[in-house]
C-alpha cells in the first residue's frame, strides 16, 4: 500500500495541523513532521497492514460480541417488562370455604392483616371474578374474549395506566353526569390486541365503544371452540365448561347495547383482553337490572353522538373532578350551539316519510318549550373519546322498541343528511340507562380469583407456602418464575459483556505492547539521536500512537454497523447499535489501549538520549540504571 495512501500518515497529519492551528510552534519542522509520520504509520501498520487489521479485528469482534449481546438483553427485558410482575393471582378452589380469605383482605383496619402484609412485603390481598363476553364491532362481527373485574381503586390500577401501558384512555373513577358511582362502572378497558381484533383498520382509536354480540332469539347459541353456551332466554340460564359468561343488562333481540371503553393498553393482569369493574359482572349476577327505568313507558329519549375527530378539542380524555362535576371537555358554548342545531334537526322529522310515525307525529306536533320537548345536550366521558349525551324528554310516554326505531331510522333519514349535523357526527346511538340494582337484597355471587399486590419479591416464595397452607389456594408463579429466570440471565450476560471486555483489552493491550515495543527498539538509535537533537519524539510519537489506535476502533465501530444494517435487510437477527452502554464500553477501551500505549512511551523516551543509543534492549525497556551513568564510570576506571 503507498505510503501517501496511508490512513494512519493522513490522520496524523491531519490531526497534526488542527493542533498547530490551535498551538502553534516556532520550532515545528512541518517537513520533519511529515517524514515521520509517514514512516512511522507504515512501520506500526505493519506488513500489508496486518498489525493494523488485527487491531481492527479485535476492537470489530469485541464491539459486534458486545453489542449482541445487549441486544439479547434487551429482548428478555422487553419480555419481561410486565408491568403486573409484583401482582401475583390464582383460581379459588371450588372446595374453598366462603369467607376463608376475609381474615386476610382488610389491611387497613384488621391488625393481624396488617402484620401479615408487612412480614410479606404485599399491599393488599382482593378478590375479583373472571368471566367471558361475546362483544361485537360498528358492522356486527364478533368476537369472544376472556375479561376479569377488578376494584376501581385498586392499586394495580396505577399499574395499568401507567404511561408505557397505556396508549389512550382513562380508569373507571371518571365522574360523569350520569352520576354512576366508579363502583357501577359499565364501561371496558381493553388490551390493543382485542381493539384490534374487533376494529383492525383502525389505527387512531377512533371507535370508544363496543357492542355486546347480538343472539337470536330462539336459543341464544354460541359455539366456542368446540363447546356450548346455552343461554335460556327467560333468566339467562347458563350451561357453562370453563368460564361463566356476564351481561351486565337484560338483552333484546337486535338491540344495540353499547359498552363504552374508557381506556385501550397494552396489557392486562392474567393476560385478559378486557377488564372491568366489580359491579359489571354482579349486576348480571342478579338479573335485574333493564335497559331502561320504565321500560315500557320511556318518556325520555336518549342517544349518543360521536362527533368528527376534528371537533374535538382533546383527544384523550384526562378529567379532573371538581366539586362531584366532570371538568368541561367540550366548551359550553359550543355544547349550546350544537343543542340548537338537534333541536332544529329533529323538528323537520315531518318532513321525512321513512321515520317511524307515532313517534314522528309527537315530533310534528310538539314545540320545543318548557312545557313540551325538553332537549339537554351534555358530555359523555365514560368513554376515552368524549361524546355528546343528548337527552329528549317528552310530554307523552311511548314504547321503548318505538323511541329505539326511531333514532335509528332518524339518522338514516335525507332530514338528517341534508342538515348541517351530518358532516360533523360520525354515529348516533341509543343510549340505554342502566338501572344499577343497590337493593338490600343484591345478592354478590362468590368470587372465582384472588390476587396480591407485593410490594418486593423477597418473601414471596415463604408466603406462597404460608397462603397454600392457610387457605388451600396455590398462587400462580409462572411470572415470578420468570423473572428470577430474568434475573439469572441478566446477570450472565453482564457477566459475559465484562468478560469480553476483560478479554479483548488484555489483547489489546498484548498486541500493542509487543508493536510499540518492537517497534521503539528497532528505531531507537535514530529516535535517540533525534532526541540529542533537541526534537520532541514523544510528543509525535503519542499523536502517531492516538491515530494509530482511535482509527482501529471507529472502523470497527464502522464496521458493525455494516454488519447491523446488513442483518437487518438479510434476517431477524437484531444488535443494538445505539445504546449509552456499547458507546461508554467502547470510549473505555479506546483510553485503555491508548492508557497501555503511554506507559510504554513514557518508559521509553524519559530514557536519556545515549541511553537509547549505546545502551541494550534490556536496559532501554526495563532497567532504571542509566547506559550513560556506566559509561562514565568505565571510563574513569581506564583512565586511572
Amino acid at each position: 500500500m503507498a505510503s501517501q495512501g496511508n490512513i494512519i500518515y493522513q490522520c496524523s497529519m491531519a490531526l497534526d495541523n488542527l493542533i498547530q492551528k490551535f498551538r502553534p510552534s516556532r520550532n515545528t519542522n512541518r517537513c520533519f513532521h511529515s517524514i515521520f509520520y509517514e514512516r512511522e504509520s507504515t512501520a506500526l501498520a505493519g506488513h500489508k497492514f496486518s498489525k493494523f487489521l488485527w487491531l481492527f479485528a479485535v476492537y470489530l469482534f469485541t464491539l459486534f460480541a458486545i453489542a449482541y449481546a445487549l441486544r439479547s438483553q434487551s429482548n428478555l427485558q422487553e419480555k419481561m417488562k410486565d408491568p403486573f410482575v409484583l401482582g401475583v393471582t390464582a383460581d379459588i378452589p371450588s372446595s374453598a370455604e366462603p369467607g376463608m380469605l376475609e381474615p386476610y383482605l382488610d389491611v387497613e383496619n384488621n391488625p393481624d392483616a396488617a402484620a401479615l402484609a408487612d412480614k410479606y412485603h404485599y399491599r393488599n390481598i382482593y378478590q375479583y371474578y373472571k368471566f367471558a363476553n361475546f362483544f361485537s364491532n360498528a358492522d356486527e362481527e364478533s368476537g369472544y374474549f376472556r375479561g376479569r373485574s377488578i376494584n376501581f381503586d385498586d392499586p394495580m390500577m396505577a399499574n395499568i395506566l401507567a404511561k408505557d401501558n397505556l396508549l389512550v384512555g382513562h380508569g373507571f373513577d371518571t365522574l360523569n353526569q350520569l352520576s354512576i358511582y366508579p363502583e357501577n362502572q359499565y364501561s371496558v378497558i381493553v388490551t390493543q390486541e382485542m381493539y384490534n381484533d374487533l376494529y383492525p383498520s383502525d389505527n387512531e382509536f377512533e371507535f370508544p365503544y363496543l357492542d355486546l354480540a347480538h343472539f337470536d332469539s330462539t336459543g341464544y347459541q354460541a359455539e366456542l371452540f368446540g363447546d356450548e353456551y346455552l343461554y335460556k332466554k327467560d333468566r339467562f340460564q347458563q350451561e357453562y365448561f370453563s368460564e361463566k359468561f356476564a351481561f351486565p343488562f337484560l338483552i333484546e333481540p337486535n338491540d344495540k347495547i353499547l359498552i363504552p371503553i374508557s381506556a385501550v393498553v397494552k396489557k392486562l393482569p392474567d393476560g385478559r383482553d378486557f377488564l372491568t369493574t366489580q359491579g359489571y359482572y354482579q349486576n348480571f349476577m342478579n338479573n335485574e337490572p333493564s335497559l331502561t327505568q320504565k321500560y315500557d313507558n320511556v318518556v325520555t329519549l336518549s342517544f349518543l353522538m360521536q362527533l368528527d375527530e376534528k371537533l374535538m378539542p382533546v383527544k384523550t380524555l384526562t378529567p379532573e373532578a371538581s366539586g362531584g362535576v366532570v371538568n368541561n371537555v367540550f366548551p359550553q358554548v359550543f355544547l349550546e350551539d350544537l343543542q340548537v342545531r338537534i333541536a332544529a334537526a329533529l323538528s323537520q322529522v315531518e318532513s321525512c316519510d321513512d321515520i317511524y310515525s307515532y313517534v314522528k307525529d309527537m315530533f310534528m306536533h310538539q314545540s320545543y318549550g318548557e312545557d313540551k320537548i325538553q332537549l339537554t345536550v351534555s358530555e359523555y366521558v365514560m368513554s376515552f373519546r368524549p361524546m355528546v349525551y343528548v337527552s329528549v324528554r317528552l310530554s307523552d310516554p311511548v314504547y321503548f322498541d318505538e323511541m329505539q326505531a326511531f333514532v335509528q331510522e332518524w339518522e338514516k333519514s335525507e332530514t338528517f343528511k341534508s342538515s348541517d349535523l351530518f358532516e360533523d357526527v360520525v354515529d348516533v346511538i341509543p343510549f340505554y340507562d342502566p338501572n344499577i340494582n343497590t337493593s338490600e337484597s343484591y345478592y354478590v355471587p362468590e368470587y372465582t380469583s384472588v390476587g396480591i399486590n407485593f410490594n418486593d419479591l423477597r418473601e414471596i416464595d415463604e408466603f406462597t407456602q404460608f397462603f397454600e397452607d392457610k387457605t388451600m389456594v396455590e398462587l400462580e408463579m409462572s411470572r415470578v418464575e420468570s423473572l428470577k429466570n430474568y434475573k439469572a440471565v441478566t446477570r450472565l450476560v453482564i457477566f459475559l459483556i465484562f468478560g469480553l471486555v476483560l478479554i479483548s483489552t488484555l489483547f489489546i493491550y498484548s498486541l500493542l505492547d509487543n508493536t510499540v515495543r518492537d517497534h521503539l527498539l528497532k528505531s531507537r538509535r535514530n529516535l535517540g539521536t533525534f532526541m540529542a537533537m533537541g526534537i520532541n519524539m514523544k510528543s509525535l510519537y503519542m499523536l502517531v500512537m492516538f491515530t494509530y489506535i482511535v482509527l482501529a476502533g471507529v472502523l470497527g465501530l464502522f464496521g458493525v454497523t455494516v454488519i447491523y444494517f446488513a442483518l437487518l435487510a438479510v434476517a431477524d437477527v437484531k444488535v443494538v447499535l445505539i445504546d449509552y452502554r456499547l458507546l461508554l464500553l467502547f470510549i473505555t477501551s479506546l483510553l485503555f489501549g491508548f492508557s497501555a500505549a503511554i506507559v510504554l512511551i513514557n518508559r521509553f523516551f524519559n530514557k536519556p538520549p545515549g541511553d537509547l543509543i549505546y545502551g541494550d534492549d534490556d536496559s532501554v525497556l526495563h532497567r532504571d540504571k542509566r547506559v550513560s551513568t556506566r559509561l562514565l564510570n568505565y571510563t574513569r576506571k581506564e583512565k586511572d
